[in-house]
């Protein structure tokens, strides 16, 4: 027994070393992300090191503001170096920078399709129909963003005109082509917001809480908002929503123009025809397009072929999605929402009135601000016009139509 006596000590303070390092690793991620959502559920704990890895060389070294698209060589050359990568593809994920203190990365969860209950599939289907549905009235994003594949953005964006001091992406030639679907779909908005908030609020609270401050200390509206002013919902943390499919990739890149810290996305399985949630029992055949954090090694896989949900360091993170492999009838649709810093710096300024400082606005009478009720009377040649200081009365206006000074 006196033999035995080191052995048992050892174990002993094997399993308290475990525990002690599952308790710092608990206590730790709950400065960035809340994790009293994840009790009774695996987690996966990734020790990530930094490490520069550049997935097309030839194209980091012209040193482009917008990079060229590579060649077929050099996609398939980067496609076998993120082959190497270390793949997730089930279960919650938590990724940790080893080389930054332990900072997290990234938190990933996978959930089969046969484990989401009815009302989540109902949720997702709202939510991936009404966006193939909305493209008809926006614009793709683009080919700046973008190295293939198609994306969109829905909800508020700076300004695109000289008149306009915030707006949203519209197309307005088809929202007068078809007016009646167009108002159908926008009275939707708020609860697609409601449904992708309580998606990101329930993977990461903190994550979720940073945003939607960020939103408040600068009055940015939310995307489910139809007018500027109005006060945010318990699940607005976004002014808008940029979605992808057609077997979208993009160059690798961080979004160092976020003023948030956190992105949250999803991506999902859908028919092309119109959005709807397909499945392999449908013929879902959709394959590779990685989700590749390239200077830490690891990926997405999403050869589950469910429901993944993504948040991520995406302003101080290195990120990009590689080319899938589509059929006609399927594509993987990934929507994000984050807060670009033009925004936040853009809305503080309306509601502060400082934007009027602004050598390009100090002398211009007919600003305004393009909520749906201006996108639909400006289409009907009909506007309103409400002084600066009625406006800036407004703590919760239903709308600014237009601004005079």
């Amino acid at each position: 027994m006196e033999v035995e006596r080191p052995k048992i000590r050892n174990l002993l303070k094997s399993f308290a070393r475990k525990r002690r390092r599952a308790a710092d690793q608990e206590s730790e991620v709950a400065l960035e992300i809340d994790t009293s959502a994840y009790e009774g559920t695996p987690v996966i704990w990734s020790r990530r090191r930094f490490k520069k890895c550049h997935l097309y060389p030839t194209i980091r070294q012209e040193k482009r503001r917008n990079p060229r698209p590579p060649t077929q060589d050099k996609l398939q050359q980067a496609k076998d170096k993120a082959s190497g990568f270390r793949k997730f593809t089930h279960g919650k994920v938590i990724l940790r920078d080893t080389t930054n203190g332990g900072e997290v990365i990234a938190v990933i969860e996978f959930t089969p399709l046969d484990k989401l209950s009815p009302e989540e599939k109902n949720e997702i289907n709202f939510v991936t129909t009404y966006l193939h549905q909305m493209k008809q009235f926006v614009h793709p994003i683009g080919p700046s963003r973008t190295w293939g594949g198609k994306m969109w953005g829905i909800g508020w964006r700076k300004s695109m005109t000289s008149l306009e001091l915030f707006g949203q992406y519209v197309h307005g030639a088809a929202i007068k082509r078809a007016p009646k679907k167009y108002r159908e779909l926008v009275s939707k908005s708020r609860e697609v917001a409601n449904i992708l908030g309580k998606m990101f609020k329930d993977l990461g609270g903190v994550a979720f809480d940073s945003n939607q401050q960020i939103m408040h200390k600068n009055s940015i509206p939310s995307y489910g908002s139809t007018e500027f002013g109005k006060p945010l919902e318990a699940y607005n943390c976004a002014p808008h929503i940029t979605f992808t499919t057609n077997g979208f990739f993009n160059p690798p890149h961080i979004d160092s123009g976020d003023a948030s810290q956190w992105a949250f996305a999803i991506f999902v399985p859908t028919h092309v025809k119109d959005g709807s949630l397909a499945s392999s029992k449908d013929g879902y055949d959709v394959n590779g397009g990685l989700f590749a954090f390239p200077d830490y090694d690891c990926c997405i896989d999403f050869e589950q072929q469910g429901l993944v949900k993504l948040i991520w360091a995406a302003n101080r993170v290195k990120h990009c999605t590689l080319p899938a492999n589509e059929s006609p009838k399927f594509t993987r649709m990934g929507m994000s929402m984050q807060i670009p810093t033009k925004t936040a710096t853009t809305c503080s300024a309306i509601r502060s009135g400082l934007i009027y400082l602004r050598k390009s606005y100090r002398s211009t009478m007919n600003t305004y601000i393009g909520g749906h009720r201006v996108i639909m009377n400006r289409l009907k040649c009909m506007f309103q016009s409400l002084t600066l200081s009625s406006i800036l009365s407004l703590n919760n206006a239903d709308v600014i139509h237009h601004f005079k000074v």
